[in-house]
């Protein structure tokens, strides 16, 4: 068993993944390291992975057409980055950059989705999961225009 098999199966995130399932994500991934700065992933690209970070920081940004990037949201260990992998037209919405040396688990989004259409719990499982790392970041998010909202004082 590779080490990053153990991480996978241990890990809170895939926590009651049956073995075979756990098997499935431990062959579509692989782990990679990002230097600060260094981009995970830039929105408007073609979206066929998903980051489980190990180690680091992420910085998720909006960049509008003038360039200068919009800060998010920071995420760290244990966060996952990424789900637009799983939902047509494929492409990321966000880019998300190294706030630090980084270090995650890139699944191939592409290979889990071929899975999906074969194993249904499976495919019901990792959504589910997937989708509650979503409403945490709407909510933040939220919290995050709340604040902005409060420190400019916008006429409506």
């Amino acid at each position: 068993m590779r080490p990053i098999d153990d991480i996978i199966a241990r890990h809170e995130f895939f926590k009651d993944f049956r073995p075979d399932h756990l098997e499935l994500l431990q062959q579509c991934a692989e782990e990679k390291r990002f230097n600060r700065d260094q981009y995970l992933l830039r929105q408007t690209q073609g979206a066929e992975r998903f980051f489980l970070i190990r180690k680091g920081s992420v910085n998720v940004e909006l960049t509008p057409e003038d360039g200068k990037p919009i800060a998010i949201q920071t995420l760290g260990p244990n966060e996952i980055v990424g789900w637009s992998w799983m939902h047509p037209p494929y492409r990321w919405s966000f880019d998300a950059r190294a706030a630090e040396p980084t270090v995650v688990i890139v699944f191939d989004g592409a290979s889990l989705r071929r899975h999906f259409e074969k194993d249904f719990e499976f495919a019901y499982r990792l959504s589910q999961r997937v989708n509650h790392a979503l409403l945490q970041r709407v909510e933040a998010l939220r919290q995050r225009l709340l604040e902005l909202h409060s420190k400019y004082d916008f006429e409506e």
